[in-house]
């Protein structure tokens, strides 16, 4: 039987995090180049970034959703049903993926005007997002192998394919940014183009990873089965609930942006790079939130519901431990983490005085995260969709109060965050310890 103890939370969390972070650094490359560049493309990336990423988790949440019904199968021991899972999954991706890149690049101008008001931040928001989106079909698939790999909790493969993502988008953004070797320099539309061929790599990375696993047999990956409506709207009864949810989330996320974007230039540059810098903190959270769904899930498919809350406990613990390490430096060095990612003095020094905001704010950060995630690796998504729609509600009241009504300093709209994390840790704690979350069939 499987040691769910702190050893074994390490074991699945540490190549993940290792992977999380190599992926983070692709934003962060991003912005530390953009920085370097001007406040407009600074500026223009973080909504044109966020409006990507709201159409990259709407893939990214069937694929966490897949990952459940693959986390429950492995704890069953049926490994023979998780191939059939991974590529019915990696299928509708694919026609989702095709839908939304041909939908946005047809309207990609009149959406974005839609959510900016400066032409000079519009116009460069439209580069990164049209060429951007054709890297969104390689993103799809790539998150359909990423959830097999943490399903299975395999997650050292998923190291390996990060680094060499991010060695690639760091070479292709200095080439496409900047201009080097012989090619012009291309600013925000580099930096698109840098990620869109980086995800590729990628997506090109786990293909070929898979064709040598040697037990690829035994999880039934050596014969693509047929599209299967039936199998695939079964997946889709688990999977749109937590596509709702992250839809959900983006598009919040992404209206945070907005409000921000009607201040000035400046302060949509500052929240860019703070967004960055929270985004790299996040990743060790993520990294120990995703592990809690693939064991939570494990753990039940081997009839071990009753050590739930003690897992839980454990993997708190241990992220309390290892962020609050990680805190240390951008709380003791806040300027010298604003300058990695631009030499605008104004900007930085701008910056650095609101990190500390971001850094405390991981004290609800980590319990908010969790919670959901061990409530997900349950399989009772709509609830963990119903507590967390409350969540966003106070967290969108608090923006609509603190931007558009009272028009409050920058540094107390990003207390919005504490709202929101806040509300799922309490809400998510409260419905654990219910147990109303067991006999869940997924």
């Amino acid at each position: 039987m499987r040691n769910y103890g702190y050893k074994e939370i390490l074991k699945i969390t540490w190549p993940l995090l290792v992977s999380l972070v190599m992926e983070q650094l692709i934003g962060i490359c991003d912005t530390a180049f953009l920085g370097r560049v001007s406040e407009v493309d600074l500026g223009a990336s973080a909504i044109a970034g966020v409006y990507y990423m709201t159409l990259y988790v709407i893939g990214l949440s069937f694929a966490f959703g897949s990952q459940v019904i693959i986390g429950r199968r492995n704890g069953e021991g049926n490994l023979s049903q998780i191939g059939g899972v991974f590529y019915q999954g990696l299928y509708v991706l694919l026609g989702l993926g095709a839908v939304v890149v041909l939908v946005t690049e047809l309207f990609c101008e009149q959406i974005m005007g839609l959510l900016i008001s400066s032409p000079d931040v519009l116009s460069a928001a439209v580069d990164y997002v049209n060429w951007r989106m054709p890297g969104l079909l390689f993103a799809y698939c790539a998150v359909m192998f990423r959830s097999f790999f943490l399903g299975i909790g395999r997650t050292k493969s998923l190291t390996t394919n990060s680094i060499i993502m991010v060695l690639s988008n760091v070479f292709l953004d200095w080439v496409f940014i900047f201009g080097k070797c012989g090619l012009p320099a291309m600013g925000i539309k580099g930096a698109a183009i840098a990620s869109s061929l980086s995800v590729a790599i990628s997506f090109l990375h786990f293909v070929v990873y898979i064709i040598g696993m040697k037990d690829r047999k035994a999880f039934n990956l050596h014969r693509p089965p047929k599209f299967d409506f039936k199998k695939a709207l079964a997946m889709l009864k688990i999977s749109v609930w937590t596509m709702i949810d992250g839809l959900v989330v983006m598009t919040t996320w992404l209206l945070f942006f907005v409000m921000i974007g009607h201040y000035s230039e400046h302060d949509l540059a500052i929240s860019n790079l703070l967004r960055s810098i929270s985004g790299l903190l996040w990743m060790f959270t993520e990294a120990f939130a995703s592990a809690s769904t693939t064991l939570v899930s494990n753990m039940i498919g081997e009839g071990r519901s009753d050590e739930v809350h003690l897992l839980a406990k454990r993997i708190l613990k241990l992220t309390y431990l290892v962020v609050g390490v990680v805190l240390i430096i951008p709380l003791c060095f806040p300027m010298t983490v604003a300058r990695v990612f631009t030499d605008i003095p104004q900007l930085a020094a701008d910056t650095a005085s609101l990190i500390y905001i971001i850094s405390l704010c991981y004290i609800v950060t980590i319990p908010g995260s969790i919670l959901w995630n061990v409530t997900m690796g349950t399989g009772n998504v709509k609830t963990t969709l119903a507590l967390e729609l409350i969540a966003l509600v106070a967290y969108l009241v608090y923006c609509v109060l603190a931007m558009r009504v009272f028009v409050l300093p920058l540094s107390l709209c990003w207390l919005a965050d504490y709202v929101y994390f806040g509300c799922l840790a309490i809400f998510y704690y409260f419905y654990l310890r219910s147990n109303r979350w067991r006999g869940k069939a997924v």
